[in-house]
């Protein structure tokens, strides 16, 4: 998530994680903590906001 820089890079650190949500029980919890931190973290990014808002929505 630090090294990411483009919209592309973006959608695809969302999909990776989306995939690990999924695909590990009980991962949900510090799946979405890691976005909000990301998101916190780096707030002049609108295109991680969108990108990474995703994995709010999907559950």
């Amino acid at each position: 998530g630090n090294q990411v820089s483009n919209r592309k890079e973006y959608r695809d650190l969302a999909e990776l994680l989306l995939k690990v949500k999924t695909d590990i029980v009980n991962s949900q919890p510090a799946i979405e903590e890691l976005a909000s931190r990301l998101l916190a973290r780096y707030p002049r990014r609108p295109a991680m906001k969108a990108e990474l808002s995703t994995i709010f929505k999907k559950g």
